[in-house]
């Protein structure tokens, strides 16, 4: 008997072992496959501001800066945000899955430095005082009650008629102060029923 408990023992001991040495190398080789999308995302901030490059190249040729192998990389939606002082200074991105997380990376950026409509434009002379954060959007849960949802670790996406907004992970820490921005970003109102949708995302700053 003893000797049975000692085996099983052994052997979930080596199975854990196992997963978490996959883990392990899963994550080296996606850091050394893919540079960080954060840097990613203030390179292009620096392409804008600090260069011509941007009236007279393409977003593609930066793109070509950052060489990676990106056959094993999961696709996700993605959204860049940029901020100062602990507030938004302006975000944009899509919930459209893309396997090309640089392109998407370097566009979401000059999205949110030039079609970003609820802030004044980013100054060329604070740029470089702004804090990046990329988020990757894996996936999107329907819920049937806002009290399920924890703000703090997900997004939270509405839809009505045609109508949707949604908030990021982290941008509400109340979950019914999540649903009243959403609803207000997408110009649903306070009573009209609208269909939920969690938003699962790693969020990299």
């Amino acid at each position: 008997m003893k000797g049975t408990v000692r085996s099983v023992l052994q052997s979930a001991w080596l199975i854990t072992w196992l997963i978490l040495l996959s883990s392990l190398l899963a994550s080296q080789s996606l850091a050394y496959k893919t540079p960080a999308l954060t840097e990613v995302a203030r390179r292009t901030l620096e392409y804008y501001f600090d260069t011509e490059r941007l009236k007279t190249g393409s977003l593609a040729k930066l793109a070509e800066q950052f060489p990676a192998d990106q056959s094993g990389i999961r696709p996700a939606g993605v959204f860049v945000t940029l901020s100062k002082d602990g507030k938004s200074r302006a975000c944009w991105g899509s919930l459209t899955p893309d396997k090309d997380l640089i392109k998407s990376t370097i566009y979401a950026t000059i999205g949110a430095l030039t079609r970003e409509y609820r802030f004044t434009p980013v100054r060329s002379d604070e740029w470089r005082q702004l804090k990046v954060q990329v988020t990757l959007v894996r996936s999107l849960e329907p819920i049937r009650r806002i009290s399920d949802q924890n703000p703090m670790l997900d997004g939270l996406l509405v839809r009505a008629g045609g109508k949707s907004g949604l908030l990021l992970p982290g941008e509400a820490s109340d979950a019914h102060y999540q649903l009243v921005q959403c609803k207000l970003k997408a110009g649903i109102k306070p009573g009209e029923p609208c269909q939920l949708y969690r938003i699962r995302a790693d969020v990299y700053q």
